[in-house]
């Protein structure tokens, strides 16, 4: 390697020599601080806290008597490196060793991080790194002593879904310093990489990838030892630093397992499992021409203002202040209903998952935020031995969303009785429209439980949820292939079997599967995860994947219809043969759909029958697809689903209020047409006396909803006036709704006289 003639003051050997430790007053930086002093260098260290850096100087030069010299800087700022280089000349010194340690990593999907976390990773980790490697190096070979030490990971060894970005980036770091290392051999410079495996540092938590399984099973190191072992093999002129034999082992046996064996296992290692969610897309506060769109795209919200608050103060803030955050303050999670509920234009969009935490989980109880995600706390309870009352499929809503919205799964006879998860709430807090906070249990406010149960966040913003949960019980499972005449005769002998019924619809076939489950108490909870798995996978994406690759394929609708058709038969068989078991997880059905789905996904509406009218009915909705399909040359492409859910008069806008219920919920991969044909299934489905789920049925109008809910949607708008007089959470969606059961409106009395026939 060549020697420049001529280069900065900072390379000149007759500075005074330190060695430069980056991010040095935490963890692994902390332990190189202390190991160059012990050995006597004199140190330059750089963090970004100047009490950290003056409180470790002080230390250091108590203990060892070397010279500290300290710089305060964000190495990430566009002058960050240049900050470092002046203060080395300024000072008269010569980076003798330098020490690229600061980094930090993200954890999660890739595509949920917010674009501007991920660049700042790469920027500290890569490009700051061969910043001040460049900027360090020359000096160094030309005084012909000193190294760099670059701090990287066994993540640069293997590619790493759930930490993709950053695996990425140290393995850049992996191959550059081999690279340097080569460049500078017999110049007298040393370069060597420390790769080691999980520290116990902070690392771990401030990325949020405490829950992964590599936490569990990869054990931590210490990084005072690691440190030591580091610097010694540095010094020695190793140019790859393992510490550990465990270490040395796996970074070995990467090296020989090809990618396609070896990523799915760094998946599943790094794969977040409970509530820490790592770093999700924080929306915190957009201008006004934010758009959000719901999960499966069909609905686009743009309000004024977008907070995503992070602890009940700033739920508190964004209430009171009237001036900043406009009306309506509509909370949202996930934003998987398909229904216009969620938030308005203008006004302010409160975004909760900010707030994920586990408060407390008990015998039989469980508190947490209302932002945490259903299947993430369903899989801590899981790890303690517990699991939720209802298993709901769509698993990436919020509990604050469950706890006051309308959901739906088969009702389980014995100790879960009711489908709705609200039913299982025993506890709110809740900041009401004039900002005040207030805790509620069901034993010593019923009532208030009761209307908030089904509030969809209209009497207040819910913080946090304490549910009922129960010890992990199996559940046996299969799945039957009945006609629809066979079906009438069976339903009642399987529910006197105490089988939960969930049904797939296939009017164009006459067709219906039916998922059957039963409790199965005293015997350990296993098996069944293939079947399950199996299940997931067609909802989450293969199923509208295989229907939509057919649909482009298909030279015409006949043949489309034809292949759908096919398409069908095998699912139904492979329903029957494969998705079974005698003591399945109950937790196993839970799915977690990605958050961004892109094309490949399902769209879906709900509408509830009284189960003694039902099978009338449902024979109508097969004659209904019929006509429909011949009208139009429309018909949905996935199955329709059904769920027979027990009376329920826990909320008071709950759709089984007035007995059992067994649901039909059209299912599509969207596309031109759905929205039409769902015009038309609501209009069906309001003159066969239908409930419609105000959270999930899209489409609806004020009539078919006062027509539905009659004198309890009176009952529920005159106490949300009470709460919420001046309309702070009232966005237009439920205003058209509660405003049609005023007594003043000739729309409501109309639908009032119908509801009163009704009964």
């Amino acid at each position: 390697m060549s020697k420049k003639e001529d280069g900065p003051e900072s390379r000149k050997s007759d500075r005074k020599p330190v060695t430069l430790i980056t991010g040095a007053t935490k963890g692994i930086g902390l332990g190189f601080a202390d190991e160059f002093a012990r050995r006597g260098h004199s140190l330059m260290l750089v963090a970004r806290t100047r009490k950290e850096l003056d409180a470790l100087a002080a230390t250091l030069t108590e203990k060892t008597g070397v010279d500290i010299y300290t710089l305060e800087a964000d190495l990430t700022a566009g002058d960050g490196c240049e900050a470092v280089e002046a203060a080395v000349r300024d000072q008269g010194l010569f980076v003798e060793y330098l020490v690229n340690n600061a980094g930090y990593g993200l954890a999660g999907y890739f595509a949920e991080i917010e674009r501007e976390q991920t660049l700042n990773m790469v920027d500290l980790n890569i490009r700051v790194l061969t910043d001040l490697a460049s900027r360090f190096l020359p000096g160094m070979v030309e005084a012909g002593r000193g190294g760099i030490l670059n701090v990287s990971s066994m993540a640069g060894m293997t590619p790493g879904p759930y930490q993709a970005a950053y695996y990425a980036s140290k393995a850049y770091v992996n191959s550059l310093s081999a690279a340097l290392a080569y460049e500078t051999s017999g110049t007298g410079v040393k370069v060597g990489v420390l790769a080691c495996g999980p520290v116990k540092t902070e690392f771990h938590s401030r990325m949020g990838a405490e829950t992964a399984y590599y936490i569990k099973f990869l054990g931590l190191q210490d990084p005072v030892d690691v440190a030591r072992y580091a610097t010694d093999k540095f010094l020695a002129g190793r140019r790859l630093i393992i510490p550990g034999v465990f270490n040395m082992v796996s970074a070995l046996a990467m090296k020989l397992t090809p990618h396609f064996a070896l990523v799915p296992f760094i998946a599943w290692l790094l794969k977040l499992r409970g509530p820490a969610s790592g770093q999700r897309k924080s929306h915190a506060v957009v201008s006004a021409s934010g758009e959000v769109s719901n999960w499966e795209g069909g609905l686009t919200y743009r309000p004024e203002i977008i907070v995503r608050p992070e602890t009940l103060d700033d739920i508190v803030r964004v209430v009171k202040d009237t001036d900043q955050y406009p009306a309506p303050v509509r909370a949202v999670g996930t934003l998987h209903s398909p229904a216009r509920c969620s938030a308005d234009d203008k006004g302010t969009m409160v975004d909760m998952t900010g707030m994920t935490k586990i408060v407390e989980i008990g015998e039989d109880t469980v508190t947490a935020q209302a932002g945490a995600i259903y299947i993430d706390v369903a899989e801590e309870l899981a790890r303690r031995g517990l699991q939720f009352h209802v298993n709901t499929e769509i698993g990436n809503v919020t509990l604050g969303a469950m706890a006051c919205a309308t959901t739906k799964d088969s009702s389980l006879i014995e100790s879960s009785r009711y489908g709705q998860i609200s039913s299982y709430v025993t506890g709110m807090k809740v900041v009401h429209p004039d900002g005040s906070v207030h805790s509620y249990t069901e034993k010593e406010h019923p009532e208030e439980i009761r209307l908030l149960r089904s509030s969809y966040g209209l009497l207040g913003i819910v913080a946090e949820v304490t549910l009922r949960v129960k010890p992990m019980t199996a559940v046996f499972v299969e799945h039957r292939i009945y006609t629809l005449a066979e079906l009438r005769d069976a339903v009642p002998n399987l529910v006197a079997q105490n089988y939960a019924l969930m049904m797939y619809f296939f009017p164009f076939a006459d067709r219906i599967v039916v998922e059957l489950r039963r409790e199965v108490p005293d015997v350990e909870a296993r098996g069944g995860a293939f079947g399950w798995a199996l299940r997931n996978a067609f909802w989450r994406k293969w199923g509208p994947l295989l229907v939509l690759a057919i649909k482009r394929i298909s030279p015409s609708v006949a043949i489309e219809n034809a292949l759908i058709g096919a398409f069908h038969r095998i699912m139904r068989r492979g329903m029957s043969w494969f998705i079974r078991g005698e003591h399945t997880r109950p937790d196993a059905q839970i799915i977690r759909y990605p958050d961004n789905p892109g094309p490949v996904k399902y769209v879906f509406s709900m509408w509830s029958f009284n189960e003694k009218k039902f099978f009338d009915i449902l024979e109508g909705y097969f004659k209904f697809c019929h006509d429909y399909d011949e009208r139009t040359g429309y018909r949905c492409d996935l199955p329709a689903v059904g769920y027979r859910i027990v009376q329920d008069r826990n909320a008071l806008l709950s759709y089984t209020h007035d007995g059992t219920v067994i649901s039909i919920d059209p299912a599509a991969t969207g596309g031109e047409g759905w929205d039409d044909f769902l015009k038309e299934y609501n209009n069906f489905c309001s003159e066969h006396g239908g409930m419609p789920m105000l959270n999930q049925t899209k489409h609806l109008n004020a009539g078919q909803v006062q027509k539905a809910f009659g004198k309890r949607l009176n009952e529920f708008e005159a106490a949300r006036r009470a709460r919420d007089p001046n309309d702070r959470l009232l966005n237009s969606y439920f205003d058209e709704f509660l405003g049609a059961g005023g007594t003043s409106g000739e729309l409501g009395k109309d639908a009032q006289a119908a509801a009163s026939a009704d009964d």
